[in-house]
């Protein structure tokens, strides 16, 4: 009798280990979790931001307005900081250029002779954990890029058949 009332006394410190261990390996997964979800949402929402400058830019820019690209850039970076970014855009990460369709793929050629689209590229630099980013000082360069088109929506053609008259096809005729 003796020798088990013993053995359940020397397992005591066992269970209490054992919640421990667990407790700390559910917070290192909590920490790992939100970091990963903190990262996407930025990542998202600079995606948001490149997207909406893009479109703004094509719309206003392209085709419809300037095609210098100096004032589509300013086209852009208005757009962009009205939508949250704080940074300044750069010469090179606004592109004028033509897109076009090769095997199933839309493709960016930089060309600002006779431009239909734009490209906007922009980066941001995050820190890297929310737990242990400020022990590290570690970061995390985050990049996104979008093309916009403006497409022409209208278009006059000019010709000599504008009415036709087909007498077999109709029984007043």
């Amino acid at each position: 009798m003796m020798r088990a009332d013993s053995k359940r006394l020397n397992q005591r410190g066992a269970t209490l280990l054992m919640t421990v261990g667990f407790m700390l390996l559910a917070l290192g997964s909590l920490a790992l979790v939100m970091d990963t979800g903190r990262l996407y949402l930025e990542k998202r929402r600079l995606q948001r931001i490149v997207d909406v400058a893009a479109l703004d830019a094509a719309n206003r820019g392209v085709l419809c307005g300037p095609t210098d690209a100096d004032s589509v850039r300013q086209i852009a970076q208005a757009s962009a900081t009205r939508n949250g970014y704080v940074g300044t855009l750069a010469a090179n990460q606004v592109e004028l250029g033509k897109l076009s369709v090769a095997s199933g793929a839309r493709v960016f050629t930089p060309n600002s002779a006779d431009p239909d689209a734009v490209r906007i590229t922009v980066s941001k630099v995050v820190s890297a954990s929310f737990f242990g980013g400020g022990l590290t000082g570690k970061s995390i360069n985050l990049q996104s890029s979008a093309v916009a088109e403006r497409s022409l929506l209208a278009g006059i053609s000019a010709g000599s058949n504008l009415l036709a008259l087909n007498s077999s096809a109709s029984p007043l005729l």
